[in-house]
């Protein structure tokens, strides 16, 4: 099986050869069970419960996933992007109801749209010598900006809270990708690399923009899908 030694840390084929950047994703898991656990109470329909179940219960699949990538490597890679994407595009349909109040007939246009956009930016950056796996995370951060901006530029008072929150949680995103495309080059001055150290704020991140969700939901409810 072929190990991927794209990560600083990663200097042989070992089990625990990636120990710092395996161990860090348990900050998904914990994030994930808070989450689980706050929502516990909430009596609502069963539609909309499940929607938001998916979006929670992804932070500890995504810290899972990554942990078995990071200690056994190789084909595993699908186990950490999967649940990725699937969190990205469930998240955005979700802000997008729950946030910007559209019927979800428009909020699940959201899914082909992102997946438009993404594509041609990760096109246009290749052009432009980026073809790091780190560009899959560009249309992250522009789709934060985006819905934060609609929510910061509206009119309501409360609308407006959740969008600099969310602001907030971009700003943190970008030093959080940062921190993921700095691994190799810091890698001689830093031999443990950063890319822990994305995990770690990653996970913060995953943990404000669905709690701003659930607070969200609290407050105006779902319509069942």
């Amino acid at each position: 099986m072929p190990v991927i030694f794209s990560y600083c840390e990663r200097t042989g084929p070992g089990l625990w050869a990636e120990p710092l950047n395996a161990v860090s994703n348990l900050a998904f898991v914990v994030a994930g069970v808070v989450l689980l656990r706050r929502l516990r109470p909430i009596a609502a329909p069963a539609a909309s419960v499940s929607v938001v179940f998916l979006v929670v219960g992804l932070l500890p699949v995504i810290g899972v996933g990554s942990f078995i990538f990071h200690t056994v490597a190789g084909w595993t890679r699908v186990l950490d992007e999967a649940p990725i994407l699937v969190f990205v595009l469930s998240y955005l349909v979700v802000a997008v109801h729950l946030f910007l109040g559209a019927p979800w007939r428009l909020a699940w246009l959201a899914v082909p749209g992102y997946v438009l956009i993404a594509s041609a930016l990760g096109e246009a950056l290749g052009r432009l010598g980026w073809r790091d796996a780190g560009v899959r995370y560009v249309p992250v951060l522009l789709a934060i900006i985006g819905v934060a901006t609609a929510l910061i530029v509206s009119d309501d008072a409360n609308r407006q809270r959740y969008g600099w929150s969310l602001a907030g949680g971009g700003v943190l995103f970008a030093v959080a990708v940062a921190l993921r495309q700095l691994d190799q080059p810091l890698c001689p001055y830093l031999p443990t690399g950063t890319h822990f150290a994305w995990h770690l704020l990653n996970a913060v991140v995953l943990y404000l923009v669905v709690s701003l969700a659930v607070s969200r939901w609290r407050k105006v409810g779902m319509s069942s899908p």
